[in-house]
Order: C-alpha cells, then sequence, then structure tokens
C-alpha cells in the first residue's frame, strides 16, 4: 500500500492507496487544475528544501509567483527565509 510505482519506477493500471492520502477537489476548478497543483507544488518543495537545502534566514529570489512561483513563495516563507519575487506590472495583484 501508499506508493504508485514499483522498485523499477513502472506505473500500474491499478493501485491500492489509504483513504487518508486523498483530499476533496474544489468544485470550482478542473480534475487537471486540480492534478497541476501537486505538481506545481512538489516541485517547489523539491527545488527549495531538497535541492537547495532551503533554511531559516537563507534569502531566496523567485522570479514569477505563477504556478511553481506560488508554492515556492509559501513554502520558503513558511520555512522562515527572506523572499523576493520579481514579476511583470501585468502580474501584480493591486
Amino acid at each position: 500500500m501508499g506508493n504508485t510505482t514499483t522498485s523499477t519506477n513502472a506505473a500500474a493500471q491499478y493501485v491500492v492507496i489509504d483513504a487518508n492520502k486523498f483530499s476533496l477537489m474544489p468544485s470550482q476548478i478542473s480534475p487537471t487544475e486540480a492534478a497541476a497543483f501537486s505538481c506545481a507544488g512538489t516541485t517547489a518543495l523539491v527545488t527549495l528544501v531538497d535541492k537547495g537545502k532551503l533554511k531559516a534566514s537563507d534569502r531566496v529570489l523567485i522570479r514569477g509567483a505563477g504556478g511553481v512561483g506560488i508554492f515556492a513563495v509559501q513554502i520558503a516563507k513558511a520555512l522562515g527565509a527572506h523572499v523576493t519575487v520579481l514579476g511583470s506590472k501585468a502580474t501584480m495583484n493591486e
């Protein structure tokens, strides 16, 4: 139970996963959008924590806050890092 891949990283047609590993999808988004959330969040987490070894008081520059960037900002702030985000005026939230 748990993993959706085998030890050789092969995909399976059917898997068994604990019910507590699921979360409800908001009704306002499509299944494709919901799937992208986990992909973008995982990318940000792996990049900042696993590869970047980000820790409290580190400084991080995030270029753009769409997709992966949205999650990167939240993860970095949650870890206590000083976050600077670069973006265009067109994408600013006023």
